[in-house]
């Protein structure tokens, strides 16, 4: 099992987006190769959330009710919070890092950066634009003790939801695209 990126759909997805179903490629040496299709490792509640200085990604885990397998190869652990920055597109990369293409942010938001190479998104707007970097800086595991009242707020809207699979499938319109939900469901390795 390879973990590799994140996946959250708020909105039905139209087809498998590209890279998340079975992939075949020849070689010269050993004929068709298969790599296998992404699969769901969890379902939660998150938030983003201002907290000191920065802006916070918090989430707590529904599906599976424990981290099993899966989550632990991913570092998915039961609840978990990151200080979440956004680049700015207009900075260079170090060579073979980041994206080719950069986000084509309007004036208002690019001027939000004053010159900093990131910053924290605070600004919702930013996360509605296609290749927009984000860096996710592991916080904390424990959500109340780190966030107080907005930590504890998530955990219990997590708590109150208990992750249901058929729900799940139905949501991100697995069947559909091929998405195995297994992971998520038990937190078994599949």
């Amino acid at each position: 099992m390879s973990c590799t990126a994140g996946l959250a759909a708020t909105t039905p997805l139209p087809d498998t987006p590209e890279g998340m179903g079975v992939q075949r490629y020849q070689t010269t040496t050993m004929g068709e190769r298969v790599v296998g299709a992404c699969r769901a490792a969890g379902e939660g509640a998150y938030s983003i959330l201002e907290h000191g200085s920065g802006t916070n990604f918090v989430y707590r885990l529904e599906l599976p009710t424990e981290p099993g397998e899966a989550q632990r190869m991913c570092g998915i652990e039961l609840e978990g919070s990151f200080g979440l920055s956004v680049k700015n597109p207009n900075k260079t990369s170090t060579p073979a890092v980041g994206l080719k293409e950069k986000a084509d942010l309007p004036e208002a938001l690019e001027d939000e950066f004053q010159g900093y190479a990131w910053i924290a998104a605070r600004d919702p707007k930013l996360l509605d634009y296609e290749r927009v970097e984000l860096l996710f800086v592991g916080a904390s595991k424990d959500l109340a003790a780190e966030l107080g009242s907005a930590g504890a707020q998530v955990v219990e809207v997590a708590k109150a939801d208990e992750g249901n699979p058929e729900e799940l499938k139905r949501e991100i319109h697995a069947e559909e695209i091929g998405l195995q939900i297994e992971p998520a469901e038990t937190g078994a390795v599949v």
